[in-house]
């Protein structure tokens, strides 16, 4: 059985995004050895599986990313899915990411991470313009970083842990030749 809550446990209405919780006979009962996370995930509305989504008025579970691609600015809802597929609608944009960072004035904020067709490289500017279009203003990336590619695994989802070294690179500043 799936229920979809508000982070206070409380049911979400209809097309309201919350955390997915599971629950039944054959549920899941932890993680081995891991008492610490299995005290975040289970509870008693079940297991928190980390997936954010909704039911439709017809009763369907749509996913709308997972729980850490979810996050608050100025204490607003942000998705980071959304940023990024709005990010996919542009012309020139070979591939994206959208992650949060952290900011002393509104929490987290959204950064995008970028790989471009060959010939492609807007100013910030000019992808803050294309995207007032698309998305929410809350949604809007604080900065951009261009990426020679955005690392995947074989299943699609990007490799994190190899985006952040191609993030430490392109952050690093350039050898000096001696």
């Amino acid at each position: 059985e799936i229920s979809i809550r508000r982070d206070d446990g409380s049911h979400c209405d209809t097309g309201e995004i919350g955390n997915i919780h599971v629950t039944g006979q054959l549920g899941f009962r932890g993680y081995f050895r891991n008492d610490a996370t299995n005290a975040k995930v289970l509870g008693p509305n079940g297991f928190l599986n980390g997936d954010k989504g909704y039911f439709d008025e017809d009763g369907y579970v749509f996913l709308s990313g997972r729980s850490d691609s979810v996050f608050k600015r100025s204490g607003l809802k942000v998705s980071a899915q959304v940023i990024s597929d709005a990010l996919m609608s542009l012309n020139g944009v070979k591939d994206a990411f959208s992650s949060s960072e952290e900011n002393a004035m509104e929490g987290r904020v959204p950064v995008a991470y970028l790989c471009w067709d060959e010939g492609h490289s807007p100013n910030e500017a000019d992808l803050t313009r294309a995207l007032r279009d698309l998305i929410p203003v809350n949604h809007i990336p604080v900065r951009y970083v261009s990426l020679p590619t955005i690392p995947r695994t074989g299943s699609g989802k990007v490799d994190r842990r190899k985006l952040a070294v191609l993030i430490d690179e392109a952050a690093a500043p350039p050898a000096s030749a001696t």
